[in-house]
């Protein structure tokens, strides 16, 4: 069948792209960005996209798949030279499903794109070697391929059905049991500075109660920070930097919350910066005292049952898993992150950028230090069921890319096993750098 749909020349270059792209998919500039002077929009029949899995015969009917019959692709595997397989989610005895790497999606917004593309049509970013994620779930191909999702395709008698967005949550009340938070946390000096002190301050704990048969709410707090200065500085304001944020958070937010009282989005956002900034007093007046320059990155996570609250000062990350993708939440405050906002280098480049280390942020700096919160417009990022977040230092993000972080996390271990494996990861990278993890799984 085909379709009868507008092409959209690019004024800039003149390569024809979808109708509806924002970006061209050939030299990746913006459409709003047009001459005022463009080819006219004109119509045209054409074949359905080429990314479109190609048709197949309809199988013969086959019986009901077992355990031993449902296909096992193993990591690595690919279908159709655009799937990538990177793990096996589940099985049961009908379906199978995995996670996988879509060669024609893009990482940033997850827009489907053509292979010869370039640059992704609905955000501009330059697709490389990064792509996005998606669901495949195998079954048994059925008789009549009439009743097939229209996203799917067959190899070899199976139906491969493909899920571009993360699966719809259930109806059902979310922790009907309550929120329950299980966390691992790790930190290690790194193969290049073992014989010096670890620079990195690592703080995380859960708090639950119950008083008279009543749950009272779910209370974490999660930090990680990155000291500057060298030994006898860094360590010293990474940690007065923690302990006065957590003694500050105990008596604004976590006692009062574990007393019954509730504590709302403004309140709670309000007391981590006041926590924040006294952290950012005390290193200060540390590096007066002392004489010297020291100072200290900080990343943060405040859960409040299924609500999180996320700061960050300098270039500590934390990063949000929650259905089928992973994200960063934290913006870095360094002069790289500066350069790829300005688009004078590439998002890559700051891994090997002679200047990634310089920080523009820190606590202990300036006698006030600017806090950056999220969700950055108000109120708090709601924690669905099995969501995960990962807090570490440069140490850690690197030397283990993205893509290696979010397959991390997607595995079934305990978060204190992933610690372990993410900072292995890191030395074996080359452990450059002092290395720090948190990891907090989010359960019923």
């Amino acid at each position: 069948m085909e379709l009868l749909l507008q092409d959209q020349p690019c004024p800039f270059c003149g390569a024809q792209n979808r109708a509806g792209a924002k970006f061209c998919h050939t030299c990746g500039k913006s459409f709003g960005d047009s001459p005022t002077s463009t080819e006219p929009v004109v119509d045209a029949v054409v074949s359905p996209p080429t990314d479109a899995p190609p048709a197949q015969p309809e199988p013969s009917p086959t019986p009901a798949a077992s355990p031993e019959t449902l296909p096992r692709l193993t990591p690595g595997a690919r279908l159709f030279n655009r799937f990538e397989i990177i793990e096996t989610l589940e099985a049961t005895n009908a379906v199978t499903r995995y996670r996988a790497r879509d060669a024609l999606r893009c990482a940033a917004c997850h827009a489907e794109n053509q292979p010869d593309d370039h640059f992704c049509g609905d955000c501009g970013r330059e697709l490389g070697e990064t792509r996005g994620a998606c669901i495949l779930e195998a079954r048994r191909a059925p008789p009549d391929m009439t009743r097939a999702p229209p996203n799917a395709f067959i190899v070899d008698a199976w139906l491969y059905v493909i899920q571009f967005e993360p699966p719809q949550v259930e109806t059902k009340k979310k922790f009907p049991r309550g929120v329950h938070l299980a966390f691992g946390c790790k930190s290690d000096p790194g193969l290049a500075r073992g014989d010096a002190p670890d620079e990195d301050s690592v703080f995380a704990a859960a708090f639950s109660a119950i008083y008279e048969s009543n749950a009272q709410p779910t209370v974490g707090l999660f930090i990680v920070a990155d000291g500057i200065g060298g030994s006898d500085a860094g360590e010293v304001a990474s940690k007065a930097g923690v302990q006065t944020v957590v003694a500050e958070l105990t008596t604004r937010v976590i006692a009062r919350a574990l007393a019954g009282e509730a504590i709302g989005a403004d309140a709670a956002r309000d007391a981590i910066k006041a926590a924040i900034q006294a952290g950012n007093t005390a290193v200060y007046q540390l590096a007066r005292e002392k004489q010297v320059d020291m100072g200290t990155t900080i990343t943060l996570a405040l859960i409040v049952n299924d609500n999180a609250y996320i700061a960050n000062v300098g270039d500590s990350r934390t990063y949000l898993l929650a259905g089928a993708k992973m994200e960063q939440i934290t913006q870095d405050h360094s002069l790289v992150a500066n350069l790829v906002a300005t688009g004078e280098i590439q998002p890559e480049d700051i891994y090997t950028h002679p200047h990634r280390n310089v920080i523009l942020r820190s606590l202990g700096a300036h006698e006030r230090v600017e806090i950056d919160l999220f969700p950055a417009d108000g109120g708090a990022i709601k924690l669905p069921p099995g969501a995960r977040l990962l807090l570490c230092c440069d140490g850690l993000w690197e030397m283990v890319r993205d893509d290696d972080l979010e397959r991390a996390l997607f595995a079934t271990d305990a978060p204190q096993a992933i610690c372990e494996r993410l900072i292995a990861s890191a030395n074996e990278a080359g452990g450059e750098d002092n290395i720090s993890a948190v990891v907090v799984s989010v359960g019923e």
